[in-house]
C-alpha cells in the first residue's frame, strides 16, 4: 500500500523536533485553559439572590366630571 520512501517519510515528519515541540505546546495550552475554567466554575458563590421587592402599581386617580370647567361664570 505505502512505498518504503513515503512511510520512512511520514516517520521523519512526524518525528521532527518542530511537530513534537508544536504538538506538546498544544496539549499544554488545553490542560492550561481546562484547568482555568475548572478553577472559574468552582469558584463561584453558590448564595442565592437577593428578591427585589415588587413595585406596587400606583392607583389611578378617580375623578368625577361633572361637567364643569371651574371658570365661574
Amino acid at each position: 500500500m505505502f512505498s518504503a520512501e513515503l512511510k520512512e517519510l511520514i516517520v521523519q515528519v512526524l518525528t521532527s523536533w518542530q511537530v513534537l515541540v508544536v504538538t506538546i505546546g498544544i496539549i499544554l495550552y488545553i490542560f492550561i485553559v481546562s484547568y482555568v475554567a475548572q478553577i472559574y466554575r468552582t469558584a463561584r458563590p453558590k448564595a442565592p439572590k437577593a428578591e427585589k421587592p415588587k413595585k406596587e402599581k400606583k392607583a389611578d386617580k378617580v375623578t368625577e366630571d361633572t361637567g364643569e370647567l371651574g371658570l365661574g361664570e
